[in-house]
């Protein structure tokens, strides 16, 4: 499974750079156990902070019993940039 969230991590980033910035990476989706780890993260791609970015959480992580998580968070980040070019 981890591999798979990875992968799908890769593709979707390459395809929105390649959509939305022209081959610059300036929106991304990220996964990660909490809504936290995914924004720390994709900050960390987009070498960013978060005063540069629009964070959207796509998905709260889902935890079963006993704090184990069943599915990640969700997170699109948008350099403040890129999204007032697209307006």
């Amino acid at each position: 499974h981890y591999f798979f969230y990875l992968f799908t991590i890769i593709i979707k980033t390459i395809v929105n750079g390649k959509k939305k910035g022209g081959g610059k990476m300036d929106c991304i989706e990220v996964k990660g156990k909490t809504v936290e780890e995914a924004i720390e993260e994709g900050l960390k791609q987009l070498q960013a902070t978060r005063e540069e970015v629009i964070i959207e959480v796509v998905q709260q992580e889902r935890k079963k019993l006993f704090g184990v998580v069943s599915q990640p968070a969700v997170v699109r980040l948008t350099k403040k940039q890129q999204a007032n070019q697209m307006i």
